[in-house]
């Protein structure tokens, strides 16, 4: 399950007409230039720019998020129909312990590749919920991993039968993610429509806001309830407030460059650990559509939060690419150390605390160790070889690839690398290594180095350690 993606829907289990076919093509395009214009698409741009010049973009765009697209929401009427209803929220998201839906997914093997039938082990519904969403048209809509090349996208369509980077896989991985941090169906559901309405980052939605009852009746209420606050709450604006909860506030003028800097300033003594909880009363959170700030209930903040970390980590894409290693992170939005306090300052009111986190002491570890620039770029490099299988390696890189494997024992990918590397001089360590690579996959649902693409690829270079 853990390889589920657009490939398992697309031709040629499903046949297509011609002009069916054509017609999706032809949406896809459409999309992705109503992205590019009007939405602030920020792969097309953040792929193809030089850095410099993204980041002038970024902040502009920004700007025209808050300063027209949002007004002119207003203007057309959504500010009454976007407005929130914080009781209703915070019923819907406490729900009879008792119910099928407030429980996890009964225990799966997520690293297996079934047929989608045999999946509903997951959710009982999974078929279903999977069919409308091909059907509002998903997979023909581009996300994070689209190519900004388009003549490389019309290639990819036209000769590949696929989308690359769509929006069904960006759903499905937030959904496969949740499910391996063992989270309650509700919550998973609500990740797998988490942006179905459009985001204030992502504005090519399936559903509009006047068809939230429609929505309800197929998903449930409480996670259409978690899919609408994302798409309708100022995520930035609240990741801001995390950071002055949990590091206190800098008094910069300038707010995110402020955050980051309570942040830095916080870990210059490796030895500080963050000891914050979420209040009782909750947290101030701005609808980006009305415009009003409104106070969230915490249990609500805690759903709501775990579901944002989970499509902001999927994504891998950056936030505002304001500084000069936003291309290179793991986790670019922030550190990883950034999420795994945001999990601690929420934990007391999660149903379940992401099961990867705790299994990796990542939410208990004092010195939290993460990649640095050097070793992040080094593995890129070292993937692309791998990918074509060569196995080649200096001594030198082999020794850096066997330091990160020792100190970060949470990520997949060296791991992979590594195994490919020493496959022809020591199997059993190449075959230790791809199945403690496999296990890390499993646990996270998803990868972290996004170059390598979706799950299915690392699983494929696994597998073929384990063939050899």
């Amino acid at each position: 399950m853990i390889s589920f993606d657009s490939d398992d829907i697309v031709k040629p289990r499903h046949t297509q007409g011609v002009l069916t076919s054509v017609y999706a093509h032809l949406k896809y395009f459409q999309k992705a230039g109503y992205l590019v214009v009007f939405g602030g698409f920020v792969p097309y741009y953040f792929k193809v720019l030089p850095f410099k010049l993204f980041q002038v973009w970024s902040i502009l765009n920004n700007i025209w998020r808050k300063k027209v697209l949002s007004p002119l929401l207003r203007l057309l009427g959504y500010g009454k129909v976007c407005s929130w209803d914080n009781e209703k929220a915070l019923k819907s998201l406490t729900l009879d312990p008792s119910s099928a839906d407030a429980r996890p997914y009964p225990s799966t093997d997520l690293t297996v590749s079934t047929p989608l039938a045999a999946m509903q082990c997951a959710d009982p519904e999974l078929c279903k919920l999977t069919e409308v969403l091909c059907k509002k048209g998903a997979i023909s809509a581009p996300h994070s991993q689209a190519t900004p090349n388009p003549f490389t996208a019309v290639k990819q369509i036209l000769f590949g039968k696929n989308f690359p980077g769509n929006f069904f896989d960006h759903l499905v991985g937030v959904w496969k993610a949740l499910a391996a941090w063992d989270q309650p169906q509700y919550v998973c559901r609500g990740g797998f429509f988490h942006s179905v309405y459009g985001t204030n980052q992502y504005r090519a939605g399936l559903w509009t806001y006047y068809q939230r009852d429609e929505l309800s009746s197929i998903i449930g209420t409480a996670p259409e309830e978690i899919a609408f606050l994302i798409c309708t709450a100022e995520r930035s604006d609240l990741c801001h407030t995390f950071t002055e909860l949990m590091y206190g506030k800098s008094g910069g003028k300038i707010r995110p460059l402020a955050c980051r800097k309570s942040f830095l300033d916080f870990y210059k003594d490796p030895n500080n650990t963050m000891v914050a909880t979420l209040p009782e009363e909750g947290i101030d959170v701005t609808n980006h559509i009305t415009g009003c700030t409104h106070r969230m209930a915490p249990r609500v903040v805690a759903a709501f939060t775990i579901v944002m970390i989970c499509d902001f980590l999927e994504q891998g894409v950056s936030s505002m690419a304001v500084y000069e290693d936003d291309d290179i992170m793991f986790f670019q939005y922030i550190k990883l150390r950034y999420w795994a306090d945001v999990i601690k300052f929420i934990s007391p009111w999660l149903d379940v605390v992401p099961t990867p986190f705790k299994k990796h002491k990542l939410l208990s570890v004092t010195r939290f160790s993460e990649p640095d620039r050097g070793e992040i770029l080094l593995l890129k490099r070292l993937w692309k070889e791998v990918a074509s299988q060569k196995g080649e390696c200096s001594k030198e890189n082999e020794e850096a690839l066997r330091e990160m494997v020792r100190k970060y024992s949470w990520i997949p990918e060296p791991m992979i690398v590594l195994a490919v590397i020493t496959l022809t001089r020591d199997r059993k360590e190449a075959l230790n290594l791809a199945n403690t690579a496999l296990e890390c996959i499993r646990d996270w649902g998803m990868l972290h180095l996004k170059e390598v693409g979706h799950n299915r690829d690392a699983i494929k270079v696994i597998e073929w350690v384990q063939q050899q």
